[in-house]
């Protein structure tokens, strides 16, 4: 569970923060809920600290929303606050595809290395595509220390 205090975030609003997760992110076919993705909302905390410059916007529209059992509809949600809407949706869609159990779902398997092939980088330097650069020369000075 994540210490919403760090996000400056009310149980209230975590609460409708994960209502709107099940709105947004709901199980569909063989993919989980968000909650089911990230049942101990490690990956919540992940992507709240991401969107920390946003919080602020975050919190307002959280705080405009009625606490309670049943929100109204996404068209509903929307209209309160556009923009609002928009930032909390980016946050639940970030967070539901940073969960690997979602990765694995869609075949993604996260970071790989990809070193260049043995021939690739001729394919870069075919013909003439470096000249203005050396011809330009050094653009870049070390700064005094």
């Amino acid at each position: 569970m994540i210490n919403a205090e760090e996000f400056g975030i009310t149980a209230t609003q975590l609460r409708t923060l994960e209502q709107l997760a099940a709105l947004i992110t709901p199980a569909a076919g063989h993919f989980p809920s968000a909650a089911e993705a990230d049942p101990d909302q490690e990956v919540l905390g992940l992507a709240l600290s991401h969107f920390r410059r946003s919080l602020p916007q975050i919190r307002r529209y959280l705080s405009g929303l009625e606490p309670g059992d049943d929100l109204p509809d996404l068209a509903t949600l929307e209209a309160k606050d556009p923009d609002g809407f928009t930032l909390v949706c980016d946050l639940l869609v970030a967070r539901y595809l940073t969960c690997r159990r979602v990765w694995g779902l869609l075949g993604y398997p996260g970071r790989v290395q990809a070193p260049p092939a043995p021939d690739e980088a001729e394919s870069y330097l075919r013909g003439d595509i470096l000249k203005p650069v050396t011809l330009r020369g050094p653009i870049y000075t070390v700064p005094p220390s």
